[in-house]
């Protein structure tokens, strides 16, 4: 039994391109309808729009000469003509943007008349002045809707075109603009007296280079700067020997401290070692072995001499020793020669402690010039930075003075034109006075948005119908959305006369397969396999795909045999389908628990069917389900037949087969196609999985093919 689990919307397949040529061809109805309504609309509105009548005119802008005045306000030393690509689109769409300004648009207003601008045929009366402002004000934004300035591409002319309703004053409003624009053109590139202004600036500017050139100059003789960059060497070499020569002092100083205490504390052992010689002595022989030593101890020091200097620990060590054993020695003669060593001793002390003090004096004195040196090494880098600084701006103001002396020229050549009017404009079209009326752009585009209006439109509805459809369409969505096989499709079969009970040819490979897949089903199944044909609605086709089920499962020259039984009581149609009786039927099960065994039909046109109509009287006095005749006659019927159909009523008028779940073994629901909703298939296999019910498959009837055959074969 399988258990139904409905699919989660990322494990379903993503579209396709023959899934959105599916959703076009079968709302196909309504995306043209709405394309062509949309159409017809744009049209209509298109036609019935004022006729209109465009006066055009075209300027030629040039290099003039008011392209190279010099702006006092500018920067100096900015280059007077400069007409590359971009200055020069710039140029154009500056002069665009005058034309189109709103002073012009008021000057044309306030001359032509705002009634003949708005198409009035008489003056209407202004009661107050909010009244007038308000008209004007509508004259000018007309005038600003209807002008249009454009830029002829890769040329340096500009058109200018006006839409009005009457020829006359469509040519007045183009003509009075190409006046009006000449004279605000001059006005605006009408050269300014600079000439005096450039020199004020340069005679400001060379007071100001030579107070700088006075600032450096005092700077650099009190500070004594010549080279920044060589005195700044000599600085850092004199600081770095100074160092040096610090560090040497402070290790000799410590050498020379360490000596002298030395000194001081043999000094302090000699009159003990003398009271010990008076007291008894050193043997002689004792003696000898100590100067042995002695000299052993000066042969190493002479050998780590020449590893080491005087000032090496263990040198001083090895020279303690030895002295101390010499001390030691000299006691035996401290009678005769005491006084002597002593007074060496003293000397040693006194000559020692001379030098300490030369080393102290000069570590004192390095100590000082270091600082001295440190001190003049920072302001020289105060004094370098300011030399620095006064240097770039020297170099600025000399730079600016050249600039200067140069536009000098430039504006005395301008003021000298000031008076000339050389203009850059010409006019190589004259306001033209239309007789035909024109085609507005609103017309064409009203037409185009229209047409992709009703296009997309049309597409973005059927995709919107789709998506609010929830019937199953299609054969992908039985197992897409519902979880379940899909056994087949049977497709919309015309009304043509033929045998009712007859497979028609276009769903025969459904059924065979069908078959064969039951067949697999119940391989090792002995007793004969019990299969429910149902629906959710009346007229979604079990009264054909039961008879057609049943006729397809006998085995063709295999002496099976089928039974086809009609439990659809309220609607029973197999009887008429197979030209049998009605009677007897299921219905005889209700009378009674008990009696005799009602016998199918045998069908003799199809060898191997019987067929079990659904009987007349019906009282529902018993459930068929606890009758035990029902009982004893499908134990019967399973033994002697190998497949069991059951044509049941429907699942939203009966629960027919919840009661008949332990004699069911699968349920083939037979859904319309875009007739039931996923959701409510989805709860009716529910509820027959949750009764023990397995749910085989599902078979689509009335299946639509909107795609052509041509057109999903390329797919």
């Amino acid at each position: 039994m399988s258990n139904f689990t409905s699919p989660s919307p990322m494990t379903q397949s993503t579209m396709s391109l023959r899934d959105i040529y599916y959703v076009v061809f079968r709302h196909k109805r309504k995306v043209i309808g709405f394309f062509f309504t949309v159409v017809v609309l744009a049209a209509a509105v298109t036609l019935l729009m004022p006729k209109s009548y465009q006066s055009t005119a075209q300027l030629l802008l040039r290099l003039g000469r008011e392209n190279t005045t010099l702006d006092p306000a500018a920067s100096m030393g900015a280059a007077t003509v400069n007409v590359n690509g971009e200055s020069r689109e710039t140029e154009l769409n500056s002069e665009i943007e005058v034309l189109k300004s709103r002073e012009l648009a008021e000057r044309i207003v306030d001359t032509i008349g705002i009634s003949r601008i708005l198409g009035a045929k008489r003056a209407a009366p202004l009661l107050t002045t909010y009244d007038s402002l308000k008209t004007r004000e509508n004259a000018v934004v007309k005038i600003g809707k209807c002008l249009a300035v454009d830029l002829v591409k890769k040329t340096n002319i500009i058109s200018v075109s006006f839409l009005a309703k009457d020829p006359q004053v469509a040519h007045d409003v183009v003509d009075n603009l190409l006046r009006f624009y000449e004279e605000k053109h001059m006005a605006i590139y009408r050269p300014a007296s600079s000439y005096k202004f450039i020199e004020q600036q340069q005679d400001a500017l060379n007071a100001e280079m030579k107070a700088t050139q006075d600032s450096l100059n005092a700077l650099k003789n009190s500070s004594g700067i010549v080279s920044v960059p060589e005195q700044q060497t000599s600085i850092l070499t004199r600081l770095s020997n100074l160092e040096q020569d610090y560090e040497k002092v402070k290790v000799e100083l410590a050498a020379s401290r360490a000596r002298v205490a030395d000194l001081q504390k043999t000094m302090e052992n000699i009159p003990q070692i003398m009271a010990q010689h008076k007291l008894g002595g050193v043997p002689l022989s004792s003696n000898e072995v100590l100067r042995t030593k002695i000299n052993e101890l000066r042969v190493q020091q002479l050998d780590m001499l020449t590893k080491y200097n005087d000032n090496s620990r263990r040198v001083k060590d090895l020279k303690q020793q030895i002295n101390q054993a010499s001390a030691i020695l000299d006691t035996e003669d401290l009678n005769n020669n005491s006084s002597n060593a002593m007074r060496q001793m003293q000397a040693d002390l006194l000559a020692e402690q001379s030098n300490l003090a030369a080393y102290t004096a000069r570590e004192l004195n390095l100590r000082s010039l270091i600082a001295q040196a440190r001190n003049e090494m920072e302001s020289f880098n105060n004094s370098s930075a300011t030399v620095a600084r006064l240097q770039r701006q020297l170099e600025i103001d000399q730079d600016n003075y050249r600039k200067y002396s140069e536009d000098l020229e430039q504006a005395r050549i301008d003021s000298g034109l000031k008076n000339e009017k050389l203009s850059n404009i010409s006019i190589i079209q004259e306001a033209t006075l239309p007789l035909k009326s024109t085609v507005t752009t609103r017309a064409i585009y009203s037409m185009v948005f229209g047409i992709f209006f009703g296009l997309f439109g049309g597409l973005a509805l059927a995709f919107i119908f789709e998506l609010l459809d929830h019937t199953v369409k299609r054969f992908d969505d039985v197992e897409n959305y519902l979880g379940l096989p899909a056994l087949g499709v049977i497709p919309v079969l015309d009304g043509a006369a033929g045998v009712p009970w007859k497979i028609p040819r276009a769903c025969s490979q459904t059924f065979d397969t069908l078959r064969e897949t039951l067949r697999r089903a119940r391989k090792d199944q002995k007793d004969s396999k019990v299969i429910a044909v149902m629906s959710c609605y009346d007229g979604e086709g079990t009264d054909l795909i039961a008879p057609y089920l049943a006729v397809n499962q006998i085995p063709p020259n295999n002496g099976g045999r089928v039974l086809l039984a009609d439990l659809d009581l309220a609607k029973p149609t197999l009887h008429a389908t197979f030209s049998i009786p009605q009677t007897p039927g299921v219905s005889d099960f209700y009378k009674s628990d008990t009696g005799p065994a009602i016998t199918p039909m045998s069908f003799n046109n199809v060898s191997g069917l019987d067929i079990l109509s659904a009987g007349k009287e019906f009282d529902g006095a018993l459930q068929l389900s606890k009758s035990g005749l029902f009982a004893e006659s499908m134990n019967s019927w399973k033994k002697k037949y190998d497949y069991i159909v059951l044509k049941m009523p429907p699942f939203s008028r009966s629960s027919l087969v919840m009661e008949l779940a332990d004699y069911i073994d699968d349920v083939i629901m037979v859904v319309e196609s875009e007739r039931v909703r996923r959701e409510v298939i989805v709860q009716s296999t529910s509820q027959l999985n949750r009764a023990g019910i397995n749910v085989f498959g599902v078979i689509l009837n009335n299946y639509r093919y909107y795609l052509p055959q041509w057109l999903y074969k390329r797919l």
